[in-house]
């Protein structure tokens, strides 16, 4: 009985063995499947971490564009605050030397209605053949004039002779005289 009992013991051994080993090719199954899962568990989580890796990468580079842009938005603001400032500054020359121009203007015109006016009261003036006649007029006294001086000179030049000459012939006429 012991044997029956031993070899039934056996039998059941056996068949647990053969229960495990059937149930293994099962569990192997299962095992590569809970493997792959895992795998593909891990794979989203290391994709999710590359992915957080590149977008951080990517805002730090876009963070420094924004300064990048800030630091030239406020160069630019800068710039054109100096502009706005050269303008006024120009606005205001331009509208002083219109004023200066304005107020030249106005004395050139004054200048300009007092030659006119001039010219008004002086009518003869502007008829040429009366000027001719002026002008001839002048030409002739001036002519006369140097012939004047022709003359005064000539006698001018007789009066530093004459009295050289009257040394030169008081001996002879004293000489008569006595």
């Amino acid at each position: 009985m012991e044997i029956c009992f031993l070899k039934s013991n056996l039998e059941e051994i056996v068949d647990g063995l053969i229960a495990q080993e059937s149930s293994i090719p099962t569990l192997g199954a299962e095992y590569e499947h809970k493997l792959k899962e895992t795998l593909s568990a891990l794979r989203n989580p290391r994709s999710l971490n590359n992915e957080i890796e590149r977008l951080t990468q990517e805002n730090m580079q876009l963070s420094a564009q924004r300064m990048q842009l800030k630091q030239q938005c406020e160069d630019m603001n800068g710039r054109l605050a100096r502009a706005r400032a050269a303008q006024s500054e120009l606005v205001t020359s331009l509208q002083q030397d219109e004023q200066d121009i304005d107020i030249e203007v106005r004395k050139y015109e004054d200048t300009l209605r007092g030659v006119a006016d001039q010219f008004r009261q002086h009518r003869a003036y502007i008829n040429k053949d009366e000027v001719k006649s002026n002008i001839e007029m002048m030409k002739n006294s001036m002519s006369e004039l140097e012939l004047e001086e022709h003359k005064v000179e000539e006698l001018g030049s007789r009066e530093e002779v004459l009295p050289s000459l009257i040394i030169q012939h008081s001996g002879r006429v004293w000489a008569k005289v006595n």
